[in-house]
């Protein structure tokens, strides 16, 4: 229901934390997060230059990449990172120099637990590795769209809500 995700978000924004995450988990249920990231993401090396983490944000429209060496989450690469290494630097400066720490999050975490490490952390999206490797992201957008398919399910099969 449109007007509950708006009620929701209205909350989220305005609550204190605890209130927040009572409505979250609420419209949330369940999900965890192997059941809304992107799965088959792409990611970066840690001797990548900067300028080629940049040029790869443009083209794959981006904001972040983890950064994996070994077959390993190390770090994350943000957008804000990139733009923090003057132009003519870029070029030589690898990601490992501007890469944040790994925040890696499990499939099987829960999707609200997700949502507030994003938010701590003011990212906007994570890593999700099993077994260290990783399988994915989830990102804020992955939640939203989420959340907007389960509206569409419970206007689809009415009778599922009971």
């Amino acid at each position: 229901d449109p007007i509950l995700l708006v009620i929701a978000l209205f909350f989220y924004a305005g609550a204190d934390a605890e209130a927040r995450d009572v409505v979250v988990r609420s419209l949330l249920g369940a999900l965890a997060v192997g059941d809304l990231m992107s799965r088959g993401t792409s990611s970066v090396g840690p001797d990548e230059s900067v300028f080629d983490a940049g040029e790869r944000m443009i083209r794959e429209k981006r904001l972040g990449f983890p950064v994996v060496e070994g077959g390993v989450v190390v770090g994350q690469v943000t957008l804000e990172g990139i733009e923090a290494v003057p132009l003519a630097a870029r070029a030589s400066t690898p990601v490992r120099a501007k890469m944040r720490a790994a925040v890696v999050l499990h499939p099987g975490d829960h999707v609200s637990d997700a949502l507030r490490l994003l938010e701590r952390e003011r990212l906007h999206e994570a890593a999700v590795a099993d077994g260290g490797a990783l399988v994915g992201t989830l990102s804020r957008f992955d939640v939203q769209r989420g959340l907007r398919l389960q509206g569409l399910a419970a206007s689809q099969h009415p009778a599922a809500r009971r």
